[in-house]
C-alpha cells in the first residue's frame, strides 16, 4: 500500500509539473517526460509495443527477465506471466533485431542457425522444450538467463532440425 500511495503522489506531482510546462513544444515536453524518475524504464523513442509491455509489468501481468549474452551485454525482455520458451525466443529475436536495425541498419540474423546450436539456460538448466512454460522451470520476475550450447549428438541435431 505504501508503494501505491508513493506512486499516486509521484503521479500527482508529475501532473502538476506537466500542466506547468504546457507552453513547451511537443518534442521538449516528451524529452522532459522521459527524464522523469517514474518513466525511467521507457527507452528513447519507444514503440507502442514497448510502452504496452512496460504497462503490463506495472500492472503485474508480465515479468522482466534479463538475457546475458556471451559478450556480457544484458538484454532486458518483458514477457507475460504464462510465457513459454518459444515466447522468450521470439521476444529476444524482436528486441535484438530492432536494436540491430537502430544501430546498424538492416542486418540479417540467421535465427534458425542460432537456435540450432544455442539455447537459453536458467540456473544451469538448458531450456530446450519450446512448449515448456517459463514458470515451470522457475523463471520469475527479475530472472537472469544465459546462453549455452546444445549438448545433443550430431545425428540428433540433424533429426530435430531437418528441413523438409
Amino acid at each position: 500500500r505504501r508503494l501505491l500511495v508513493s506512486r499516486n503522489a509521484m503521479t500527482k506531482e508529475l501532473d502538476i509539473r506537466v500542466t506547468q510546462e504546457i507552453h513547451l513544444s511537443p518534442e521538449e515536453l516528451i524529452a522532459k517526460l522521459l527524464n522523469e524518475p517514474l518513466l525511467k524504464d521507457v527507452p528513447p523513442n519507444p514503440t507502442l509495443d514497448e510502452v504496452e509491455r512496460l504497462v503490463a509489468v506495472e500492472q503485474g501481468q508480465a515479468m522482466d527477465v534479463h538475457v546475458v549474452r556471451y559478450d556480457g551485454q544484458v538484454i532486458p525482455l518483458t514477457l507475460h506471466l504464462n510465457a513459454t520458451v518459444m515466447d522468450l525466443k521470439r521476444a529476444f529475436q524482436r528486441i535484438v533485431s530492432a536494436k540491430e536495425e537502430r544501430m546498424m541498419g538492416s542486418r540479417k540474423i540467421s535465427w534458425h542457425y542460432l537456435w540450432r546450436v544455442e539455447c537459453f539456460m536458467f540456473n544451469g538448466q538448458r531450456l530446450l522444450d519450446n512448449s515448456k512454460m517459463l514458470r515451470e522451470v522457475g523463471v520469475q520476475d527479475g530472472a537472469e538467463l544465459t546462453f549455452g550450447k546444445h549438448r545433443l549428438k550430431r545425428k540428433e541435431l540433424r533429426m530435430r532440425y531437418r528441413v523438409s
